[in-house]
């Protein structure tokens, strides 16, 4: 009996490139950092950002590089919560500030149940808090009228910009992207190892096999790609992206450029469960393979295999 298609129907993730060192960021105020923390993808490199002053408004930082996007870019965030904040409210900006303007300030609110986000001020778009296991949450923004010749710093807020708050929340910056369907078409399999050697004997027929080991592989589709990221009908992310600084401006096009120079990634196959991963290789498509959907968004055929002996499992 075959198994059972699981993962057909779940929504993935791809992850890739390295990620961010929170600790070595710009502390404003005595925030206190804790590395080695469990991440959305079953390692370790998250870290605790904790508001513990409550005479003080407490954050991290860092200079964006010259080189994102003139306008608009997307950026892409883990969180969750360790202990509520106070107010029950985050606050994420990208503030420039030679121009002394804050591009896109994101609000989250509600910790104590389901947080929600929505931006404060500033202009860009916003998906909602999208949930991952182990209580941490996506969240993908973007901030527009950006000037890359200015400075502008990426500003992780445990509290509201409020002096007399405190709390604990947990942050991850890494390169990943959102499908915003199932793959399409999805069927898993092993195949022998390439140098493997099969014979048949010329007397009696007799068949034998030196195997020098089994590739697992998986097969699909990634459909409807955007050419930036979107929030509706779901949110997805887009084609377009240089992926610059861990989490900014990630797209499809940045990633396959990455997984073609051999590079490993993660295939989460079920964002609800993302502790769960194969880490993978890149096979196919080795050339420009994307298609042009009918609504002129594009589909990507990929083929990727297991870099050990770990299985797609639920396709």
């Amino acid at each position: 009996m075959p198994p059972v298609a699981t993962n057909r129907g779940k929504y993935p993730l791809i992850v890739f490139g390295t990620a961010e060192d929170l600790t070595a960021w710009t502390s404003v105020g005595t925030p206190v950092l804790t590395g080695g923390q469990s991440d959305p993808f079953g390692g370790t490199s998250a870290v605790n950002v904790e508001d513990n002053d409550g005479a003080g408004t407490e954050y991290v930082k860092k200079t964006l590089p010259t080189t994102i996007n003139v306008g608009t870019n997307v950026f892409v965030v883990f969180v969750r919560k360790v202990t509520e904040p106070s107010a029950q409210k985050s606050i994420i900006q990208i503030r420039d500030t030679v121009a002394a303007v804050t591009r896109v300030q994101i609000d989250i609110t509600n910790w104590d149940t389901t947080p929600t986000v929505a931006i404060g001020t500033g202009s860009g778009s916003v998906s909602s808090m999208i949930a991952l296991a182990d209580g941490w949450f996506m969240l993908l923004f973007t901030a527009d009228s950006v000037v890359p010749t200015n400075t502008n710093e990426y500003r992780l807020f445990v509290t509201d910009d409020v002096t007399t708050e405190t709390g604990k929340l947990r942050f991850y910056l890494r390169h990943a992207l959102l499908l915003g369907e199932p793959l399409d078409e999805a069927v898993s399999g092993s195949k022998p190892r390439a140098g493997s050697r099969f014979v048949q004997g010329a007397d009696d027929g007799v068949e034998d096999a030196w195997i020098t080991g089994r590739d697992h592989h998986l097969r699909g589709t990634v459909r409807w790609i955007p050419s930036l990221f979107q929030v509706t009908p779901r949110p997805s992310s887009g084609w377009d992206g240089d992926a610059e600084f861990a989490g900014v401006n990630v797209g499809f096009n940045a990633w396959l450029e990455d997984a073609q120079d051999k590079q490993t990634f993660l295939w989460v196959p079920d964002r609800t469960a993302s502790d769960v991963s194969v880490t993978s290789f890149l096979t196919e498509p080795t050339d420009l393979a994307d298609e042009l959907e009918d609504d002129f968004t594009r589909s990507l055929p990929i083929l990727i295999r297991s870099n050990g002996t770990a299985k797609y499992v639920g396709y």
